[in-house]
């Protein structure tokens, strides 16, 4: 059996396009961190795709990668500049961080001035060594 050149073309394009389609389908069904697998392969082998950056930004924001997701947002504009929706998204996206950011409060929070100068320094959890309990 002899494959054509044409034929192994489309062949990958329809492969690539069903990994594409297959996470619309795991997103739909609520499963966003599946989906997110199938958008990031799709981001490695497509780096100009501005959908799969868009929707691969959709499921991180869903599962709180806030940061990830803002990179995937901007990665979504810079290619298609024009696209509001995706400039909604990254507003969206950041609008829910800070939400998130400040709906837990602590005893020994820093005063409020600090956090309106921009005085208070945040970390990240990962650089936190944080041991467990």
């Amino acid at each position: 059996m002899q494959i054509s050149f044409r034929n192994l073309f489309f062949y990958i394009i329809k492969i690539q396009y069903m990994t594409f389609q297959d996470g619309i389908i795991l997103f739909k069904s609520g499963d966003y961190d599946a989906a997110a697998d199938h958008f990031l392969q799709v981001t490695k082998e497509e780096k100009e795709n501005h959908k799969a950056w868009n929707a691969l930004g959709t499921c991180l924001s869903i599962l709180g990668e806030y940061d990830d997701a803002n990179n995937c947002f901007k990665n979504a504009v810079h290619l298609q500049p024009n696209n509001e929706t995706y400039k909604n998204n990254l507003i969206k996206n950041d609008l829910k961080r800070d939400k998130e950011e400040d709906i837990f409060s602590l005893d020994d929070e820093p005063d409020l001035t600090q956090k309106i100068n921009g005085t208070q320094k945040n970390q990240k959890f990962s650089e936190r060594n944080w041991k467990g309990p």
